[in-house]
């Protein structure tokens, strides 16, 4: 937790170059970590944090509204995190966000320790609840079978010592491994649970350039809502990231907890499996920008292979007719569910 829980920053400051403290926490970790923003006048900023025992994040701002906006930030051991802030004042405000590991932290900017807690709460050591196990992350998964199989990414569950899913009823169960597929990052699991929905994997027509996608999950576990999420995008890419065939790439918005969660057709149908976002970190190095919504999945007939191979037959049928989103989210709440991983 000491490495993961420096993924901590957020400041905006708008109107002149100022600097600001920044005071944050990684989910139920009782350690304060801290540093500084400091925001020029386009409404960007720079962000440099430290857990004070050696490592050290920084990382970029910018405003998205008149007091909101959103960040990212990279570590020396090599993490990352996405976070959304909201200014009190031009140089005041809280925020939260996600690791890459799924883990919610939220922190605050321009405001005194006793100010802050009002933000971020009393440590555990105070009597606060855990925002999340003490070591583990948290993902997205969806059922697959009557039986109540669940598939997910394998840097999801592959690696858990104890495995839960929540349902769309609230209703939490324990899963167990049954296996993996690192390369495709592809991980099932078996719940016993009678699932209120499976999905339906897409027959028939070929994925097509340009179609429109939908992605249901829970991003930023802690923060977002408990029914789920939902973006739109389209299919722009019919290979992934280094040209790899497994996967497709979208434009539809991912966080950190989608990993794992149903890619949709506009027909409700599963066409892939949410499995990551560019390395925004490499891309800024190289060419001094930040991609936005270069998103990746594994293709469904990748999937479909491997559920086959556990003796999983998964549900299917042709595309449809095209449904409003509204429609899409309805479909997709029953068969999707958080997970929680322990290690």
């Amino acid at each position: 937790m000491r490495l993961a829980a420096v993924l901590l920053a957020g400041a905006v400051l708008g109107g002149c170059s100022v600097t600001a403290n920044v005071i944050g926490r990684l989910g139920n970790s009782p350690d304060e970590f801290t540093g500084t923003a400091v925001g020029e006048m386009d409404r960007t900023g720079t962000i440099a944090v430290s857990d004070g025992k050696g490592l050290t994040c920084q990382g970029q701002f910018r405003y998205t509204g008149s007091s909101i906006g959103v960040g990212i930030l990279y570590c020396s051991d090599g993490q990352s995190a996405h976070f959304r802030f909201t200014a009190l004042s031009m140089t005041s405000g809280y925020g939260m966000g996600t690791s890459d590991r799924g883990i919610p932290i939220r922190f605050t900017f321009g405001l005194d320790r006793t100010e802050a807690m009002a933000y971020l709460g009393p440590p555990p050591s105070q009597g606060a609840a855990p925002a999340e196990p003490a070591s583990g992350s948290f993902g997205t998964g969806f059922f697959v079978s009557d039986a109540g199989h669940v598939l997910t990414n394998h840097h999801v569950a592959g690696r858990c010592k104890d495995v839960t899913i929540r349902n769309l009823r609230g209703e939490i169960t324990k899963a167990t491994l049954l296996g993996g597929d690192q390369a495709n990052d592809l991980a099932l699991l078996a719940t016993g649970a009678a699932p209120p929905s499976v999905a339906m994997f897409r027959d028939g027509r070929p994925l097509r350039l340009g179609e429109g996608v939908v992605v249901f999950g829970f991003p930023l576990a802690g923060n977002h809502s408990e029914a789920g999420t939902l973006t739109t995008g389209i299919l722009s890419a019919m290979v992934g990231f280094a040209n790899n065939s497994a996967e497709v790439q979208i434009t539809a918005p991912i966080q950190g907890g989608n990993s794992g969660g149903p890619l949709l057709d506009s027909s409700g149908n599963v066409i892939g499996v949410i499995v990551a976002t560019l390395n925004a970190r490499k891309m800024m190095q190289e060419t001094g920008s930040l991609p936005q919504n270069v998103n990746f999945a594994v293709k469904g007939t990748v999937a479909r292979g491997f559920l086959e191979s556990y003796g999983v037959l998964p549900k299917a049928k042709p595309t449809g007719k095209d449904l409003a989103p509204a429609d899409i989210a309805e479909m997709a709440k029953p068969f999707t569910v958080f997970i929680t991983c322990k290690r």
